[in-house]
């Protein structure tokens, strides 16, 4: 379980979360929605080591991490899927995995190679090929066959629908669910898309200005433009 209490943090002098407290069980899919600059990128830096917390604690079971850097937390089990996907470009699909394993340093590459094409079959036909000639579905779909072959207990991922066609997108949140489900990984996702989001999570947890405000089941904010307006400026 990833557990957050009273997380402040910021860029430089400017603070952009003011007290987030928020629990991911593992095994769930948890959601944080919110409009562009509202903070969902901030806090994920922040639980990944990328951002310096300021104030509160960050736990991974029972232990506290808010003051490793990176890597160690990264060893310890947090992968982190950024907007964007920045997977290597120049490399194979089966270049981009490997060097993920061995970033972990841990053995069993073969076991978990065979793992992850089992759950992203579109990959198997395209070792071979380079990052770059994939498309932007495909991209988002090996950034995180990338992040789960390093078997880790919390899984984040900012705006993985971003620019993937809607049929991708509901591919990857359903295998989402299952591998959460499958593997006991706390899952957590910032996102701003109504499509994406009604497939992983009955509920949402709103973020506002650095702040959580509102708690909302996923079928209301589905249903009521009022409440889009509000919390997506859509």
């Amino acid at each position: 379980m990833l557990r957050l209490h009273e997380i402040t943090s910021g860029y430089g002098s400017t603070q952009v979360l003011h007290g987030i407290s928020y629990e991911v069980p593992a095994g769930e899919v948890a959601v944080l929605l919110g409009r562009n600059g509202v903070g969902k990128t901030t806090l994920l830096q922040t639980i990944m080591g990328q951002l310096p917390l300021r104030q509160g604690t960050l736990t991974l079971g029972e232990q506290d991490i808010g003051r490793l850097p990176t890597h160690e937390r990264a060893r310890l089990g947090l992968a982190y899927v950024p907007q964007g996907r920045e997977i290597f470009p120049g490399l194979s699909v089966l270049q981009n995995l490997r060097v993920a394993v061995l970033g972990t340093k841990r053995r069993e590459w073969r076991q978990r190679l065979d793992r992850i094409l089992a759950d992203f079959p579109l990959l198997a036909d395209k070792l071979n090929d380079s990052g770059r000639s994939l498309s932007g579905g495909q991209q988002q779909v090996l950034a995180i066959a990338r992040a789960l072959i390093t078997e880790p207990r919390v899984l984040l991922l900012d705006e993985p629908s971003e620019g993937i066609q809607p049929s991708i997108v509901v591919e990857i949140a359903e295998l989402l669910v299952s591998v959460a489900g499958e593997r006991g990984i706390a899952v957590l996702v910032a996102e701003q898309n109504l499509d994406f989001v009604a497939h992983v999570t009955p509920s949402v947890n709103v973020i506002d200005k650095g702040r959580l405000v509102a708690q909302v089941p996923v079928e209301e904010l589905l249903n009521t433009a009022e409440l889009q307006h509000k919390y997506l400026g859509v």
